[in-house]
């Protein structure tokens, strides 16, 4: 399966290379990053410093399933 990354990535036509470059690392860490994404080990620091090689942002949202007041009150 595929994650946003390699996603985005592709659709910018863009090789591991040049993201590995922008992130001054190598080839097999961009790699990494984007299976670490699809596994759901990649952490929120590196998922946003991965994105902004790829000129993305990352917005991360907590939504509440019910009220807070109902949460509390239960």
């Amino acid at each position: 399966s595929m994650g946003w990354l390699r996603a985005i990535r592709e659709a910018l036509g863009l090789t591991l290379e040049a993201v590995a470059t922008r992130l001054g690392v190598t080839r097999q860490s961009v790699h990494q990053l984007e299976k670490a994404e699809v596994s759901g080990t990649l952490t929120i620091n590196r998922l946003r410093e991965a994105a902004n090689a790829l000129e993305c942002d990352v917005i991360v949202l907590v939504l509440p399933r019910q009220s807070l007041t109902t949460t509390v009150e239960e």
